[in-house]
C-alpha cells in the first residue's frame, strides 16, 4: 500500500534498519538523520533534504530521489540499485564502498566528490556535473556521459570504453592513463577544434 508523506521534518531522528516499501516523501527534511541499514524499495523522495545524514550500509532498490540534497551525507557501503537520482546534489558528501547498479543519475551534481574505484557501468549521467571529482580507476563502460562536465576530474586508470561521450568538452580533462576507444578518440580531437575528415 502506497504511503505518502509531505512537508515533514525528520531532522536528527534515527531510522536505523527501517524497511520502507512504496513510500513517497515530498519536500521532507532528513538533515543529520541516521538512516543506517535502511532497506527501501519502490520509494519516491522528491525535493527532500538529506544533508549530513548517515546512510551506512543502506539499500535502495528502484527508488527515485529527484532534486534532493545529499550535501555532506555519509555514504558508507550504500547501495543504489536501478534508482533515479535526477538533479540530486552530492556536494561535500563522503563515498566509501558505494554500489551503483545501472539507474539514471542525469543532471546530478557530484562536484569534488571522491568516488574512487567504483563500478558505474551502464549508468546514465546525462549533463551530470563531475567538476573536480575523483574517478580514478572507475569503470564507466557503457555509461551515458552525454554533455557531462568532466573538467578537472581525476580519471587516471578509469575505463571509458563504449561510454557515450557526445557533447563532452575534453579540453580540461587529463586523459593520461584513461582507457578510451577509437570513436571516443575522435570526440576528444573534435573538442579541441580539429576537423576529422
Amino acid at each position: 500500500m502506497l504511503t505518502e508523506t509531505e512537508g515533514e521534518n525528520f531532522d536528527d531522528q534515527d531510522f536505523s534498519e527501517a524497511q520502507w516499501q512504496q513510500r513517497t516523501f515530498t519536500r521532507c527534511s532528513f538533515r543529520s538523520t541516521i538512516l543506517d541499514e535502511v532497506v527501501a524499495a519502490d520509494c519516491v523522495f522528491e525535493e527532500c533534504d538529506f544533508s549530513f545524514a548517515s546512510f551506512n550500509n543502506a539499500r535502495f532498490s528502484n527508488c527515485s530521489f529527484s532534486t534532493s540534497e545529499f550535501r555532506g551525507a555519509d555514504l558508507f557501503l550504500t547501495a543504489f540499485q536501478v534508482c533515479r537520482l535526477l538533479g540530486v546534489s552530492f556536494i561535500e558528501s563522503r563515498w566509501t564502498g558505494v554500489t551503483i547498479v545501472e539507474g539514471d543519475w542525469s543532471y546530478a551534481i557530484l562536484r569534488g566528490v571522491t568516488l574512487g574505484k567504483i563500478d558505474l557501468r551502464r549508468v546514465r549521467f546525462v549533463e551530470a556535473d563531475f567538476f573536480g571529482a575523483d574517478l580514478q580507476n572507475a569503470d564507466l563502460r557503457h555509461a551515458d556521459l552525454t554533455k557531462a562536465n568532466l573538467a578537472k576530474v581525476k580519471l587516471k586508470g578509469a575505463n571509458l570504453r563504449d561510454a557515450t561521450v557526445e557533447g563532452v568538452d575534453f579540453q580540461e580533462v587529463n586523459l593520461r592513463g584513461v582507457k578510451i576507444d577509437m570513436a571516443q578518440a575522435v570526440h576528444v580531437v573534435k573538442s579541441y577544434g580539429a576537423l576529422v575528415e
